[in-house]
């Protein structure tokens, strides 16, 4: 029996880009946020060591 397989197709949004900006003030000093923002992004976002990220602007960041 073969399997099927189907294309994924991305929708092209390029005609309505998205933005989107939160604001919030972190009781905490700079370096604890910086930190908590680029190198353990995974201990409160996704399971301890799943997020795959490179901490530079525009740059994608990936969860298992």
């Amino acid at each position: 029996m073969e399997e099927e397989t189907t294309a994924i197709c991305y929708p092209d949004l390029s005609s309505r880009p998205s933005r989107h900006t939160v604001e919030h003030i972190f009781p905490v000093p700079p370096e604890a946020l910086f930190r908590a923002w680029t190198e353990q992004l995974d201990l409160w976002f996704a399971a301890p060591g799943s997020v795959l990220m490179e901490a530079k602007i525009n740059a994608p960041f990936f969860s298992k």
